[in-house]
């Protein structure tokens, strides 16, 4: 009978101690950090001006002439009061 060509599948298993030491862990050349570069804080200082209220909104958007929908709601509801009372 002929041999099979297909190696055997049986588990190796080393009877050494599992040993972690690889190139990177022992080729490392651990270089010193450089300290945190820190931005010295301003002190606050409040403003010297008053502010100045006007905002775009109140200088570009004048209120504009036509149907005020306030009214308008007002009239309804006095409608409907009447209608049913």
């Amino acid at each position: 009978m002929r041999q099979a060509i297909r190696p055997d599948q049986a588990v190796l298993q080393s009877q050494e101690p599992f040993d972690d030491r690889t190139g990177y862990r022992t080729d490392y050349i651990r270089h010193p950090q450089q300290e945190r570069f820190q931005r010295a804080k301003e002190e606050y200082t409040p403003n010297k001006t008053a502010l100045d209220s006007l905002t775009t909104h109140k200088k570009d958007f004048t209120p504009k002439e036509g149907s005020n929908l306030n009214q308008i709601y007002i009239y309804l509801i006095i409608l409907i009061f009447f209608y049913f009372s």
